[in-house]
């Protein structure tokens, strides 16, 4: 009943790591160097027609139809078999692809349960430490493993309310600006005012490195707003290109989920700024006491040598006002 509900997929990856995914649109997919051929692969290793995946009631068969030539179902050699979600074909050792049967539905699930591991792994890299530098740049790497962008980006919000670029990937912060980048800035603007999360399916600035004034990329994007206690603090966002393939409010559900592990991670931060700048403060107010009582010892004692001066001279007006002077400059420096 499940390949009945879900949609099922071929996902080809060769030696470079580059991906396709074929959509089973009908009950039969055949896969070999012919063009006739669904999926299409050129390799000289690979048979005109090697294989053929097809329903057969409520489930999916493999079947070999090279003649000879090898199809590995999970690193061993079949004719014919059951596929199961997550499977592995191989079309011989010589072929640079490697063939994944997904069914969407579990795909999906596999993939949340991947999500959850991934968002947990950056809560504990995050709370990590208190430099605030490092806690966006971690961020910023889950991020990217979360969600699998194109690029990525955190601003913060400053004293005065404007955003600053912080930490990127893919994205050249020298030249992210507003003129080269108006849609995505227009998105992180308004995920900060609303303090809510907002999606766009237009462009990014991925390519703004490669000069100003290129036309829109189309992809999607999502601007989410790191919340702390009383204001905004800063907006993720990140930009997709092409098509994705999982669902943006599952994206967006976890990217809420580390905003709220960074707006933490980053009170702390600033929490514990404070507290070291205050017991710096403390040092230094001790450090300037402790000085001017190693000072006021010897202050004290020309002051009073000033007095005994000016007891024992002669009536001439000139010394006594010089020793006055010198009284007067002993108690000023108290």
């Amino acid at each position: 009943q499940i390949m009945k509900s879900f949609p099922v997929r071929l996902k080809v990856t060769d030696d470079r790591g580059f991906e396709k995914t074929v959509l089973l649109k009908t009950d039969l997919l055949r896969v070999g160097r012919d063009p006739s051929n669904e999926l299409q692969l050129d390799h000289p290793s690979i048979a005109l027609h090697h294989l053929v995946v097809y329903r057969e009631a409520d489930h999916h068969l493999l079947v070999n139809t090279s003649q000879g030539q090898a199809t590995l179902l999970n690193g061993s050699p079949v004719v014919r078999e059951r596929l199961k979600h997550g499977d592995q074909i191989s079309l011989g050792p010589e072929v640079p692809y490697r063939l994944s049967f997904l069914v969407e539905g579990t795909r999906r699930a596999d993939l949340q349960e991947e999500w959850l591991r991934a968002l947990l792994r950056a809560g504990r890299a995050i709370n990590s430490s208190l430099v605030l530098e490092e806690i966006l740049d971690r961020m910023m790497d889950s991020v990217m493993e979360i969600t699998s962008a194109a690029g990525g980006l955190v601003v913060l919000a400053e004293a005065d309310s404007t955003l600053k670029p912080h930490v990127a990937r893919n994205i050249e912060i020298d030249h992210l600006r507003e003129d080269a980048c108006l849609e995505a800035w227009d998105l992180i603007r308004k995920a900060a005012a609303s303090g809510r999360t907002v999606l766009s399916g237009s462009s990014d600035c991925t390519g703004a490195a490669g000069g100003a004034g290129r036309g829109p990329l189309e992809s999607a994007a999502v601007a989410v707003p790191i919340l702390l206690h009383s204001r905004i603090g800063g907006v993720i966002y990140v930009v997709h290109k092409g098509a994705v393939e999982h669902p943006l409010s599952d994206e967006v559900e976890i990217l809420e989920s580390l905003a709220e592990q960074v707006a933490v991670a980053i009170e702390n931060s600033m929490l514990t700024e404070r507290m070291l700048l205050a017991e710096r403060l403390s040092t230094i107010g001790q450090m300037v006491s402790s000085i001017l009582h190693d000072f006021k010892g010897p202050i004290a004692c020309i002051q009073l040598s000033a007095q005994q001066l000016q007891l024992g001279v002669g009536p001439s007006p000139d010394l006594l006002d010089g020793l006055g002077i010198e009284r007067l400059a002993a108690k000023r420096t108290e």
